[in-house]
């Protein structure tokens, strides 16, 4: 296996741990172009039928994902099924299903593990983005879903057209999703302390009830004079 042949397999396995349906369905669409083209035996995921249900599956999977409730369910549940899909369409993009079990296993393994770890920065990040929506920042979530898609059709693409910038397109989806956490977390500590200074209540505190001494004190302005004084004669 050349190197080559294993960045195209990582690529098609990175793009399976972020969206499990969406790599599937950019094969079947390449496979109509003249720079690709599937193994005899996988040409009917290039069928028009099979291409509309992967499309309406690969809707469902984003739709569930960027929900603020169903999101967390969704990746818990769909974490597995990304593993394997990044086992199927590594071995299916760099023909290795064609091939003999050696080329197989290898291709599936290094598209496995790269599922793996888009998997689990994938988690990792929507975990703080979901976090920072709900303390009222939410444009690192919605963001971060369009990066992730963008990564995982620009992953996709290098790894049938060009693998060698397959790292280039790694290592900047990676940035600018981190970029996008980091930006949101300091807008909300800066919505915290802003926040903060504009909710001191600067009006005057309620007094207490006065006592029936203060009210007397109120109507009679000699009401703490000195009584002693008073026997004497003296003003006080």
């Amino acid at each position: 296996m050349d190197l080559m042949t294993i960045l195209a397999a990582a690529g098609l396995g990175g793009a399976a741990g972020q969206r499990a349906l969406l790599p599937a369905l950019l094969l079947g669409l390449f496979h109509h172009t003249p720079w690709f083209a599937l193994g005899e035996s996988w040409t009917w995921l290039a069928s028009p039928a099979v291409l509309v249900v992967l499309a309406l599956l690969a809707v469902a999977e984003e739709v569930a994902g960027r929900s603020e409730t169903v999101g967390p369910l969704a990746d818990t549940a769909a974490r597995v099924p990304r593993w394997i899909a990044g086992f199927a369409v590594a071995a299916v993009g760099t023909g290795a299903l064609d091939a003999d079990l050696a080329a197989l296993l290898a291709s599936g393994l290094i598209g496995v593990s790269a599922a793996v770890g888009a998997e689990q920065a994938h988690s990792r990040g929507r975990a703080e983005t979901r976090a920072l929506a709900e303390g009222g920042v939410e444009f690192p979530d919605r963001t971060l879903a369009r990066i992730e898609v963008l990564a995982v059709a620009g992953l996709t693409a290098s790894a049938l057209l060009f693998p060698a910038l397959i790292l280039v397109v790694a290592v900047g989806a990676l940035a600018a999703g981190r970029g996008v956490v980091l930006l949101g977390r300091r807008l909300r500590h800066a919505a915290i302390r802003v926040g903060g200074l504009s909710g001191v209540d600067e009006t005057e505190p309620e007094r207490p009830p006065a006592s029936d001494r203060d009210r007397n004190r109120d109507r009679d302005p000699d009401h703490d004079r000195d009584p002693d004084n008073d026997r004497d004669g003296t003003a006080p």
